[in-house]
């Protein structure tokens, strides 16, 4: 079953993944230099502290609403997603995929939402064809599987499974920004313009 799911997929994303990138080549420089912005940047640091203040916000933590608490779930965050995006690094040298967000060509709203949801789960070869990225996946059970051993849980299938499917909502969260990203900077460029005149230029 999960043979021919994979098979499916990779016959239908050249198709709905395209156009293929124009340089699609991935040096391991290139994919070094990916890995740290990913995982060490200022940005990426401060986004993954405000996942973590959001979840304690959302969830009861058993530790409670404190400093401490968040500074635990957040090294547990931090270690979980490091461990993912080091298992993406080496297995995608491996398997020589490319899962850098790209956006779209198109001016249509729908096209582009489409291209976001579909590369939410597209790697790249070095000729420029689509296909699931195997690496995304193996690095996101194995951040799971840090991350569930950090807090001293067991993990089970059921965990593993839900665990994967934020992962993957994540992911579709990631590139629906990517694609995005520039019309909200000039959406916010423009209403700062109007507040407060010239201060934006």
């Amino acid at each position: 079953m999960g043979l021919s799911v994979t098979a499916g997929a990779q016959n239908l994303l050249p198709s709905v993944a395209s156009p293929a990138p124009e340089n699609p080549s991935f040096t391991l420089s290139e994919r070094w230099q990916h890995y740290v912005y990913r995982t060490y940047s200022w940005q990426r640091l401060g986004l993954l502290a405000v996942d973590t203040g959001i979840d304690m916000t959302l969830s009861k933590p058993s530790c409670g609403r404190t400093l401490n608490c968040f500074q635990d779930r957040y090294a547990g965050a931090f270690i979980g997603r490091s461990t993912r995006t080091t298992i993406e690094l080496l297995a995608g040298a491996v398997l020589q995929e490319d899962i850098r967000r790209r956006t779209s060509r198109d001016t249509q709203f729908s096209k582009r939402v489409k291209h976001a949801l579909v590369h939410s789960f597209v790697a790249y070869t070095p000729d420029g064809h689509a296909r699931p990225a195997y690496s995304r996946l193996l690095g996101a059970a194995g951040g799971i599987y840090t991350l569930s051993e950090w807090n001293c849980k067991p993990m089970t299938t059921g965990r593993m499974a839900h665990q994967l499917s934020w992962v993957l909502a994540s992911n579709v969260q990631d590139s629906l920004l990517n694609e995005f990203s520039p019309d909200l900077k000039r959406f916010g460029l423009r209403v700062g313009n109007r507040l407060l005149p010239g201060l934006f230029h």
